[in-house]
């Protein structure tokens, strides 16, 4: 369990960290009289904080003993039963993440952080028998 702890994702840092720095550059255009360009990087402010906060990226908020919980937004969660999973494969994603095959074709891609393709691929396994599947035949 302790790889699948692994897997809780976090919100992509680098969008709040744009919605930061253009709120700073709004502040310094407003303050040097340049109202326009300051509303304008304002509205570009926001929507990062936005895009940063509404993210739609699914991460792994908790693993129960029956269900996956992901969670897609912040108003937007789903369980996925350990039963419903049919398949799970590790995948580069920006950095090595999991993707999963549902049992009615779904795919869902888990962005991690595993910088290695083993870590990725041990946290495939350890899925794999959390969920009661056989292990892929190298």
């Amino acid at each position: 369990m302790e790889l699948l702890a692994e897997l809780r994702g976090r919100r992509q840092w680098v969008l709040g960290m744009f919605a930061v720095v253009w709120l700073v550059l709004a502040a310094l255009q407003l303050a040097g009289g340049n109202v326009w360009v300051g509303s304008a990087q304002v509205v570009l402010a926001l929507a990062y904080a936005a895009l940063w906060w509404f993210s739609p990226r699914p991460h792994v908020q908790s693993v129960t003993e029956e269900a996956l919980v992901l969670r897609r937004s912040t108003f937007c969660t789903r369980a996925i039963h350990r039963a419903q999973i049919d398949d799970v494969q590790a995948k580069y994603l920006g950095a090595y993440g999991l993707r999963l095959t549902l049992q009615d074709g779904e795919t869902i891609d888990l962005p991690g952080r595993a910088l290695q393709y083993e870590v990725a691929a041990a946290q495939a396994a350890a899925l794999r028998r959390w969920a009661g599947l056989d292990d892929p035949v190298s």
